[in-house]
This record gives C-alpha cells, sequence and structure tokens, in this order.
C-alpha cells in the first residue's frame, strides 16, 4: 500500500500518523503501545516520502480513536488479524506439540511463536503474552511427562523408590542421598561399600524400564535436578514428578555405579601393579558370578 495514497483521503498529518503505524505493522508484525516511540530516523523518512516537515508526532498519543481506526483499516488492508482466543489456543497447542518432542529454551519457543503468527499475518500480542503461553504449555507438557514415566513404574518399584526417600534405622542421611554419592576413596573397605551400592541399585529392578519413547533432552532436565536436589525437596513434589524423577535418577545411578566400582577397583590394582585391563575382566568375573548365584 504505497504511503503517498493516504493524502489523497485524509490531511497530511494524519497520514503521517498512519504512516507510522503502516510500517510498524509491517516490520515488527504488530503495533507499538505508544505509536510516537518510533526512532527518529524512522519519522524523518516517512516525512521526506510524504514531502511534509516537522509533523508532530507526539500529539498522536492522544487521538485514541484515530488510532484505532488506523489500525483497523491497516490490519483489512494488509490482511492481518488480531491475537485473540482462537489464535492464543492455537499457539498453546503449537507450543505444546513442540514440548513434548523436545525441551527447548525459553528464546527459542518466543522465535518460533512470533514466526508462526507471522507468516499466518496475525498480529503479535505482548511479549507477556506469548510468555505466559510457553510457561503454561512447558507445564503441561511436563506433566504428561511426569505421567508417562510414573505410569511405566509397577507397584513393587514405586515402593522401593519411595522407601530410598526414608532415614534407614541408626543412620542420619536418606538412602536417597547415601546412594547417590559417588565413592571417594580407594581402599578395600570402599569398594566393598562400592559394589555393595551396586547390588543395591540393581535390586531395585528399574534397570530394564525402557524410556525408548521419550527423547534424550527431556530426561537430561530431570536427571540434572535429580542429582542435585535435597530428598527434603523432593518428597514435596508431585507424586507423578517425584516418582519421574527418582526413576530418572536410578536408572542412571546404576549404570554408573559398576563404572565407579570399577574406578575404585583399578586404583587398588595400580598400588599392587596390576592395570586397568586386569581390574577389569576380574571385576567383570565377580560380576558375572554374583549374577549367576541371584539366578
Amino acid at each position: 500500500m504505497p504511503i503517498r495514497t493516504h493524502q489523497t483521503r485524509r490531511h497530511v498529518t494524519h497520514a503521517a500518523h498512519d504512516a507510522v503505524q503502516l510500517c510498524t505493522l509491517r516490520f515488527l508484525g504488530t503495533f507499538l503501545p505508544d505509536p510516537t516511540e518510533v526512532p527518529n530516523a524512522v519519522v524523518t523518512h516517512l516525512e521526506r516520502q510524504l514531502n511534509v516537515e516537522n509533523v508532530d508526532f507526539k500529539r498522536y498519543r492522544s487521538f485514541e480513536d484515530a488510532r484505532l481506526e488506523h489500525r483497523k483499516r491497516i490490519r483489512e488492508h494488509l490482511g492481518y488479524r488480531d491475537f485473540g482466543e482462537a489464535e492464543s489456543n492455537q499457539v498453546f497447542e503449537l507450543l505444546l506439540n513442540k514440548l513434548l518432542l523436545a525441551d527447548e529454551n525459553t528464546g527459542v519457543l518466543f522465535d518460533f511463536v512470533t514466526t508462526e503468527l507471522s507468516e499466518q499475518n496475525i498480529v503479535l500480542p505482548a511479549a507477556s503474552t506469548i510468555q505466559k503461553l510457553i510457561i503454561k504449555a512447558r507445564e503441561h507438557a511436563n506433566n504428561r511427562l511426569y505421567q508417562q514415566l510414573a505410569e511405566k513404574l509397577s507397584k513393587t518399584q514405586i515402593q522401593k523408590l519411595e522407601r530410598l526417600l526414608l532415614v534407614p534405622k541408626d543412620q542420619y542421611r536418606k538412602r536417597f542421598e547415601q546412594l547417590r554419592a559417588q565413592p571417594i576413596q580407594s581402599t578395600a573397605t570402599t569398594l566393598d561399600e562400592a559394589l555393595n551400592r551396586v547390588e543395591e541399585l540393581r535390586s531395585i529392578g528399574i534397570s530394564r524400564v525402557n524410556l525408548d519413547d521419550v527423547a534424550e533432552n527431556r530426561l537430561a532436565p530431570m536427571l540434572r535436578l535429580g542429582l542435585s536436589i535435597w530428598a527434603g525437596t523432593l518428597e514435596k513434589y508431585s507424586r507423578n514428578r517425584r516418582l519421574a524423577t527418582l526413576l530418572v535418577l536410578f536408572q542412571h545411578l546404576e549404570r554408573d555405579a559398576v563404572d565407579d566400582a570399577l574406578t575404585v577397583f583399578d586404583q587398588l590394582m595400580q598400588k599392587t601393579g596390576l592395570g586397568a585391563h586386569h581390574a577389569k575382566h576380574v571385576l567383570h568375573d565377580a560380576d558375572c558370578a554374583r549374577n549367576a548365584c541371584v539366578h
């Protein structure tokens, strides 16, 4: 829509005001709350196009009816529509589907929303509106993930995981925190504790819970949380979120526990002149013998 055509319909000053909003929508995809907050360079360029000088743009903020009329006419001419309830629901579903596949950061999601709306010629809402939709969609996606993971656990597995948040008799730390701690010394006592840790983690029986249907980057934030959170804080979470976090964490700990025990054993072997290769075979044979006894 050539800017000069406005001169035939309105006073030159109103045409300049109109042009500001037209260019704002074209460039930003939305209208500014205060249409006078535009760079001076833009104002100068528009005045040059309209062949006018010293247009009082500051007064435009007081012409509310005129501004609304300009916006309506510009939207209709450029084929834009306002962001309403239907558009809000559409954006929420797009965000939810995206977050169910991968955990994206807020900046990426914000750009995704603005691109989608711009491609559909929808006037962008306020940034706070988009941020609220992102928060809402993320919360829904997380709750679905927690439920999906919690439903993979049997009643027995749930009981064993929940017991980890209790403090064993005659001890001062919850078993959750004890099992999460890696061995830090290379002594015979530490090796015995490391092997017992392997056995206890295996006894929970969650290593075979299949998580292949969940994207890795959806599990990673839960694992980071599980590795750092206090047990008391975890207890305050919803049941599904608590169980999902425990599942992801203790599957990881079970896989790493053997490596931790091997590291301690290797360090002991180094002290006696035996290398890591021999240590690995010794530990593997012992592990196989232990499994054979169990089965």
